[in-house]
């Protein structure tokens, strides 16, 4: 008798604790896509075409201190790992960006932020 109550007493928090393991709490996202305007091909492409990937800078030739921004993935890991990306671009460290022109104008800069604030949509 006493082995069935301790059975009847026990089996409500094996029960209990076994339904506590299996609520699994979805993992936030990281980051949501909200600009469907600011992306790559619609702003920023032109941008690293107009002042980066030209000759001679970040093209697939030279790709200057190993910074390719030609293509969407190239650009996705330059933004990404390159520590002196932005700085270089507002020109707050060196090397500035771009080295042969003038600083790009505050609201290139703008949008190429939002795309990185936007998880880079292509």
């Amino acid at each position: 008798m006493k082995k069935l109550f301790l059975c009847f007493l026990i089996l409500p928090f094996i029960f209990s604790y076994n339904s506590c393991t299996k609520d699994k709490t979805p993992v936030p996202v990281d980051c949501i896509q909200t600009d469907t305007i600011n992306t790559y091909t619609k702003s920023v492409k032109q941008i690293f075409d107009d002042n980066c990937a030209v000759s001679g800078c970040h093209d697939a030739v030279t790709a200057f201190n190993g910074v390719r921004l030609d293509t969407y993935e190239n650009s996705v890991n330059a933004v990404k790992t390159q520590l002196t990306f932005f700085c270089s671009i507002e020109n707050t460290c060196t090397p500035f960006m771009p080295y042969l022109g003038d600083k790009l104008e505050d609201s290139l800069i703008t949008k190429i932020k939002l795309w990185k604030a936007n998880c880079y949509a292509q």
